[in-house]
């Protein structure tokens, strides 16, 4: 990108760089390369070239000696790109209703999964929602953290999207929404998902295989309610929709607080949940719902809540383990009044985070702040995203470039500046993943995948069969990955590891016209 930090790193020995014009062949920037460096996580000994202060719009490719990369572009926005994919993305993943797109007609299927599923006695119409990974199940955490990405998106950077994004990230949105409306059960609590037992070989249209709505879960119901409460604030406050999803929200809250997992949030008793990971990491959700629920309300019993808990909440994480960079983002960007000493409390959490990140950063030899701290276990992309994102925060509240790079170069990470040597976003181009864990996907038979969806990324414990089989015991954890069909737990697309795309990229056009540049 024209003005920001430019760097390649290779494995190759070599002293001198050359950038190369792809069109006319002609040399137009020379470098040294740094000194070799010996990678924990990869295993390999690498060096960089650096190449920041070559600012010329073009293609190009690097060149050592007789070797040569990929060729990539310099240009003002190309980021841009990878959330026009990423929208068409998860508009394909739509599921209980007719698609196509443009350039995408091989993915096209018809209404799918539209059979009504036994809900509490009952037969309801469950249709609706999107695919969030490689099945056919659709799962309401992941859902919300999609809608979350995309409408936090549209606040934080108002002036990157134009209104034929704007309008299809809002029209996704309402989609999702209207799902999960129906998730909720009459007490206010919501199921966790719709799984399917779909084969590999069907499309969605011909999926017949049974599918079965899965437990109510205290997980589900505070992301529901947090954005649930996010969407009645964006969607013109004083509607019958707004006034819907309010309620609907009310509801989730109240039967929250009748869990035992919020008993522990308040200190009463012992972590006693099943849930996955146990009460310590719901806490951040905790935290999340009660600054959604004040920064739609306002309501003096949200904001003494807050002011009870907000100095054991790490304001960090965005669904990756943690979901307190939502909640930080609720309460700054709230019309509501705020107190001097929280929103100071935030941003010293953030700018903390930041230096751990950059600490990290230059800790690894591919700049991967997950590298450093030898974090490859089973959504390792996932965790790298929630990285970027609070390197981006931190810079907007402090103009810290240090944070501005280690955001760079995670992206950069993610889009092929790594041990594997490929962009770990999905496309039918080499260079990118081409064969996910994705059924619809595998289920064409040109060998062709749904472009723009992020996959989960290497995973040291080689937790599928594939991967043990394929992936040799003492592999480095940075190449425990395998672009296979095959391997759910490595190579599985996600939405809610994709829709992080549209926040990143908005980032980079709009990072001086941000939200944070009002309110800080």
């Amino acid at each position: 990108m024209i003005g920001m930090d430019k760097c390649a790193i290779c494995t190759v020995y070599g002293r001198i760089f050359s950038v190369v014009d792809v069109r006319t062949g002609a040399y137009v920037y020379e470098g040294r390369l740094s000194e070799p460096f010996s990678d924990k996580e990869s295993g390999d000994v690498v060096r960089t070239a650096d190449f920041s202060d070559f600012n010329v719009q073009g293609r190009y490719f690097i060149k050592i000696g007789l070797r040569r990369s990929e060729s990539f572009d310099i240009a003002p926005y190309p980021y841009r790109v990878l959330r026009d994919k990423a929208m068409d993305a998860i508009y394909m993943s739509r599921c209980g209703n007719e698609v196509t797109c443009e350039g995408l007609e091989f993915m096209s299927h018809r209404a799918c999964h539209s059979d009504k599923i036994p809900v509490s006695g009952a037969l309801r119409d469950m249709t609706g929602g999107w695919h969030t990974g490689g099945d056919y199940s659709r799962n309401v955490p992941q859902s919300c953290l999609v809608i979350a990405d995309m409408i936090y998106s549209l606040r934080v950077f108002p002036d990157a999207f134009d209104s034929g994004l704007r309008k299809r990230m809002e029209a996704e949105c309402l989609y999702g929404l209207e799902f999960l409306m129906k998730m909720q059960d009459d007490d206010g609590g919501v199921f966790e998902e719709i799984v399917t037992d779909a084969d590999v070989s069907e499309r969605p249209e011909n999926d017949t295989a049974a599918y079965r709505i899965s437990r109510k879960t205290t997980l589900a119901t505070l992301r529901f309610s947090s954005v649930c409460a996010l969407a009645a604030g964006y969607f013109s406050a004083d509607t019958p929709l707004s006034r819907q999803l309010a309620a609907a929200s009310q509801m989730a809250w109240m039967y929250a607080v009748e869990t035992p997992e919020y008993e522990y949030y308040k200190g009463r008793f012992g972590d006693i949940s099943d849930e996955p990971g146990g009460v310590y990491l719901l806490a951040s959700d905790f935290m999340w719902t009660i600054c959604e629920q004040y920064a739609l309300t306002g309501g003096s019993r949200f904001e003494e809540m807050i002011e009870k808990k907000y100095r054991g909440c790490l304001f960090s994480g965005f669904g990756d383990h943690f979901s307190g960079g939502y909640a930080a983002l609720a309460y700054l960007l709230t019309d509501k009044p705020k107190k001097d000493y929280i929103m100071s409390f935030i941003r010293m959490r953030w700018t903390y985070r930041g230096d751990r990140l950059w600490i990290a950063r230059c800790s690894s030899g591919y700049h991967c702040c997950s590298s450093a701290g030898g974090d490859f276990h089973y959504g390792s992309n996932a965790r790298i995203l929630g990285n970027i994102r609070m390197a981006e925060l931190a810079f907007l509240i402090t103009g810290d470039r240090r944070y501005l790079t280690v955001s760079t170069d995670n992206l950069a990470y993610l889009m092929g500046v790594n041990p594997i040597g490929m962009a770990f976003m999905t496309d039918n181009r080499n260079g990118f993943c081409r064969n996910p864990a994705h059924i619809a996907s595998m289920s064409i038979e040109d060998d062709m995948c749904l472009p723009g969806l992020m996959v989960c990324g290497a995973d040291q414990e080689r937790s599928d069969a594939y991967l043990k089989w394929n992936v040799e015991v003492g592999t480095p954890p940075a190449k425990c990955y395998a672009d296979s069909p095959f391997t759910f737990r490595a190579n599985e697309p996600g939405l809610h590891i994709t829709a992080p795309i549209f926040f990143i990229s908005a980032f980079y056009d709009s990072m001086d016209h941000s939200a944070f540049n009002v309110i800080n």
